[in-house]
C-alpha cells in the first residue's frame, strides 16, 4: 500500500512537472513538443516604453504622428519547396548556417585553418555547404541568404537574398533607393513580421503621399548577421551598388569592436565573479523550468543591478591621436578603428563612382558609468556587459563607443558625407534593450523614427537640388550575381580541398 502511494505521488509529481514544462515553454515563447529548448518567439511586450520619448524628438517637415504605429504590409510567406523542407529536417539543429549562402574562400579559410572545435563553433554541424561563386577569390561577404525562401522562424527573404520587398535591379522612374548595410542591429532578429528599415520605407512613403511628391521610396535591407566591415564593404562593392541606389546608409559598431585593446590587459585575466558570470548548465539546454531557476539565482546575486567588481586596468592609446577629434589619416588608430575606416574608405570610393551617397549613422551602446539595471528586465543587459566584454568597466565601454563614433564623424567630414546621429538621438533606456546594442521590438520602432526625422531633411534638399532620383549609373554593377544558383559542398570535399593535393 505504501509503495503504491508513493508510486501515485511520483507519477503524480512528475506528471505536474511535465505540464509545469510545457507551460512555462509556452510562456517563454519555446516550442512545447521538443527535447531541446527551440525558440520560436518572445514575449510579447506589455507595455510601450519608447512612447514616453516621442515628444522631445523633432518631428522633420510634413510627418504625421499618427503613423508611428503603422505596421508596413505584410510581404506574404513563401511556400516551402519539397527541396527547403528536406534541408530544413536534415539540419533541424542548424537551421541558420543551412540556408545561407557561403563564400567559398571565406569557408576553406575557416575549415582549413580552425580545429574542428572551431568549426562548430562557425558552421555548427553543417555537413553540406550551399556556396556561391566569389568573385577573384575574394572571401567576403562571408555568406548571403539564400534567396526566396521564407523557412520557419525566418524572415522572407527577396530575390537578392535581402530582407524585405522584392525589387528589380533596374530602378524605376521616380523612385529614391536608399539601402541600409550592416549586421544583426540592422537586419533585426530573424523572426520578427518586418525590420525596422522596413518600417523607414513604410513612412517614407507615406511622407510622400501626404506632400504630393511624384516619387516612391524603396528602402533596401542588405545586413546580415554576424558579419564585420569586410563583409558590409563588399556587400556595398558587390551587391548593393548592382541595384544603383542613391543612398547607402551604414550602421554597425560592434564586429569590430575590441575595448579591450584599449586597456594594458595581463597575459591572463583573473576569473570574473562566479555569482555574476555562472555558464549556462546542460540542464538549461533542455529545461525551460531550470532556465528560470537559474535566472532568478543571478537575479538573487547581482548585487541589486550595480555593476560588478572589476580589476582597474590602465588605459592604453596610440601616440599622436586625439581621442576627442581623432584624426583618421593617421596611420593607426586605437582598437583596429583603422581596419573600419579602411573599408569605409574602399566602400565610399566604390559608391562615389556610382553615383551614389553614403551616409553613416553613429552606433548605439546601452551603457554608461553608474548604471543600474532591473535584474528582473535587465538580466540579458547585464551579462551581456559583464561576461562578454569582461573586465571592461562601464566607463571604459562607453569611453570607447563614444571615440569610435567620433572616428565615424572625422571620416563623414572629411568625405564631405552625411553623419546621422543615432547614438546622440537615442535614449539611453535599458527597457529598449535586449543586450547593449540588440534592440526590443518596441526600441527598433523608435529607432526607425528618429531615422525618418533625419532623412527627410536631407532627402527633401537632394529633391530640391534636383540631385535624386539620380541619373543611372554610367557604369553599371552588374546584378548577375543575383540570380546565380547556388552549388553543394560537401564538409569533406571542402576538408580535401585544405592541402595542395586536395580538389
Amino acid at each position: 500500500m505504501i509503495a503504491r502511494r508513493i508510486g501515485a505521488v511520483v507519477v503524480v509529481t512528475l506528471g505536474a512537472v511535465v505540464c509545469a514544462e510545457g507551460v512555462m515553454r509556452w510562456v517563454d515563447g519555446y516550442q512545447v513538443l521538443t527535447v531541446r529548448l527551440r525558440r520560436v518567439r518572445y514575449a510579447q511586450e506589455t507595455k510601450t516604453p519608447d512612447r514616453q520619448y516621442l515628444p522631445a524628438i523633432p518631428m522633420a517637415p510634413g510627418v504625421d504622428a499618427s503613423w508611428y504605429e503603422q505596421d508596413p504590409p505584410a510581404i506574404p510567406r513563401i511556400p516551402m519547396t519539397p527541396e527547403v523542407t528536406a534541408r530544413l529536417n536534415a539540419n533541424n539543429r542548424n537551421s541558420y548556417n543551412a540556408f545561407m549562402v557561403w563564400n567559398p574562400a571565406f569557408v576553406r579559410t575557416r575549415v582549413c585553418s580552425a580545429a574542428a572545435a572551431d568549426r562548430v563553433n562557425v558552421f555548427g554541424d553543417l555537413r553540406e555547404f550551399l556556396m556561391y561563386d566569389a568573385p577573384a577569390d575574394q572571401p567576403y561577404p562571408s555568406y548571403r541568404h539564400m534567396p526566396r525562401v521564407s523557412p520557419p522562424g525566418w524572415f522572407v527573404v527577396n530575390s537578392f537574398g535581402w530582407r524585405g520587398p522584392d525589387l528589380a535591379a533596374t530602378r524605376p522612374p521616380r523612385t529614391i533607393r536608399i539601402a541600409f548595410v550592416g549586421a544583426s542591429t540592422t537586419v533585426d532578429p530573424y523572426y520578427l513580421p518586418f525590420s525596422h528599415i522596413e518600417l523607414v520605407g513604410h513612412w517614407l512613403n507615406e511622407w510622400a503621399a501626404a506632400r504630393n511628391l511624384p516619387y516612391r521610396f524603396e528602402v533596401i535591407n542588405a545586413a546580415r548577421t554576424g558579419i564585420d566591415s569586410y563583409s558590409i564593404r563588399e556587400i556595398v562593392r558587390q551587391e548593393v551598388l548592382s541595384v544603383d541606389p542613391d543612398l547607402v546608409v551604414y550602421y554597425e559598431g560592434s564586429n569590430d569592436f575590441a575595448p579591450g585593446k584599449a586597456l594594458k590587459l595581463p597575459e591572463t585575466l583573473p576569473a570574473a565573479p562566479k555569482e555574476t558570470f555562472r555558464s549556462r548548465g546542460k540542464s538549461e539546454e533542455y529545461s525551460a523550468l531550470a532556465v528560470r531557476v537559474f535566472d532568478l539565482a543571478l537575479k538573487l546575486t547581482g548585487r541589486g543591478g550595480f555593476e560588478p567588481w572589476k580589476p582597474r586596468y590602465p588605459f592604453k592609446w596610440v601616440d599622436g591621436i586625439a581621442e576627442d577629434a581623432p584624426d583618421i589619416s593617421k596611420p593607426k588608430l586605437p582598437m583596429d578603428q583603422q581596419v573600419i575606416v579602411n573599408n569605409l574608405e574602399a566602400a565610399q570610393s566604390a559608391a562615389a563612382s556610382n553615383g551614389t551617397e553614403l551616409a553613416i549613422a553613429s552606433f548605439v551602446w546601452m551603457v554608461y558609468p553608474g548604471m543600474r539595471l532591473d535584474m528582473t528586465r535587465h538580466l540579458v543587459l547585464y551579462r551581456y556587459l559583464n561576461q562578454t566584454y569582461f573586465p571592461a568597466t562601464y566607463a571604459h565601454m562607453r569611453r570607447t563607443a563614444d571615440f569610435q563614433n567620433r572616428v565615424f564623424l572625422a571620416f563623414t567630414r572629411a568625405h564631405g558625407l552625411t553623419y546621422l546621429p543615432m547614438a546622440e538621438a537615442f535614449p539611453p533606456d535599458p527597457d529598449l534593450f535586449g543586450d547593449a546594442i540588440h534592440m526590443t521590438e518596441r526600441g527598433l520602432r523608435l529607432q526607425a523614427w528618429i531615422y525618418l526625422q533625419q532623412l527627410i531633411p536631407i532627402i527633401q534638399s537632394r529633391i530640391d537640388a534636383h540631385r535624386w532620383p539620380k541619373a543611372p549609373a554610367t557604369t553599371p554593377v552588374s546584378a548577375v550575381w543575383a540570380s546565380q544558383p547556388p552549388h553543394v559542398a560537401t564538409i569533406e570535399f571542402i576538408v580535401a580541398s585544405c592541402s595542395p593535393q586536395g580538389h
